[in-house]
C-alpha cells in the first residue's frame, strides 16, 4: 500500500501532466513531485507517442527524464520554455512558495523564469496560511560562506549550514553552499528573503512569489487546482534592519 502523501503526489502529477502536448519544450525542476510528473509523462509518451524535450534543473531530473525517453537539452542557455513543472516544500493559497529543500533553488528559479507557464505540483499537507517562522533555504557563494552566514546572523536570523553525514558542507550541483535560515522573530518571509538576498555572497533564496501560474494539489479527496495571475518579477518588500 502506498502512503497517502505518495498517492496524493501521483494523482496531482498525473493531472498536471495532461497540460503537455507533443512537441513541447518543457522545464523540469527537481524533487519527488517532478519525478512523479516525469513518470506520468513517460506513461503518456508510451501510450500516445508524445515527443518531448526538456531543460532540467538538477542532475537527478536529467537522469529521470532520459530514462523515460525525454530529450534533455544542455542548460548553458535556457531558451523560452513552453511549460514548466516543479514542486514546493510549502505553499500558500496565493502561491507564495518555499523551495530549495533539495538544494536546486538557483537552477529552479532560472528554469521557472524561462517558462511561458510554470506549474507547481504538491500535496495538500504542504499548504500553509502563513510562511513566517519556517526555515528558508539559501544558496551562498562557497568562498567566504561562513562570513556571509555571520552577516545574515546580524539581521537576527539563525543561519545553519547543511552538512553531509560525515560533517562536510553540503553543496548544490553548481557548488553553492546550502544554508537554512530561521528568523526567530517570525517577521514576514518576503521581508526576510529580500534582506538576505541583498547581502554580498548570497546567490538566491528559496522564497518564490509571483512566479507560478497554477498549482495542482493532491489530497485524499482528489486533486484541486489553484490559478494565479503571474507577475514576471518578485515584489521587493522593505529590507530588514539589524536588531537594535
Amino acid at each position: 500500500m502506498y502512503p497517502l502523501q505518495q498517492i496524493s503526489r501521483r494523482l496531482a502529477s498525473a493531472e498536471a501532466a495532461l497540460e503537455v502536448r507533443s512537441g513541447m519544450l518543457i522545464g523540469l525542476g527537481s524533487g519527488r513531485a517532478v519525478a512523479a510528473v516525469i513518470q506520468a509523462l513517460g506513461r503518456r509518451m508510451a501510450a500516445e507517442g508524445l515527443v518531448l524535450s526538456a531543460v532540467c534543473a538538477s542532475r537527478a531530473a536529467t537522469r529521470q527524464a532520459l530514462a523515460v525517453g525525454i530529450e534533455v537539452l544542455p542548460g548553458d542557455d535556457v531558451p523560452e520554455l513552453d511549460l514548466g513543472f516543479d514542486g514546493a516544500d510549502l505553499f500558500t493559497e496565493d502561491l507564495q512558495l518555499i523551495k530549495g529543500g533539495g538544494g536546486a533553488l538557483v537552477r529552479e528559479r532560472l528554469v521557472a523564469r524561462g517558462c511561458r507557464r510554470w506549474v507547481i505540483v504538491a500535496e495538500d499537507e504542504k499548504a500553509r496560511t502563513d510562511l513566517r517562522g519556517t526555515p528558508l533555504p539559501v544558496a551562498l557563494v562557497a568562498f567566504g560562506h561562513e562570513a556571509t552566514a555571520r552577516r545574515i546572523g546580524e539581521l537576527g536570523v539563525r543561519a545553519t549550514a547543511r552538512r553531509t553525514p560525515r560533517g562536510r558542507l553540503r553543496r548544490s550541483d553548481d557548488g553553492f553552499a546550502l544554508y537554512d535560515c530561521l528568523d526567530e522573530t517570525a517577521r514576514p518571509v518576503a521581508t526576510l528573503a529580500a534582506s538576505i538576498a541583498a547581502l554580498p555572497g548570497v546567490i538566491d533564496t528559496g522564497y518564490f512569489t509571483g512566479v507560478a501560474d497554477a498549482a495542482y494539489i493532491g489530497s485524499r479527496q482528489g486533486v484541486r487546482r489553484i490559478s494565479a495571475c503571474r507577475a514576471r518579477h518578485d515584489k521587493q518588500p522593505p529590507q530588514l534592519q539589524p536588531p537594535q
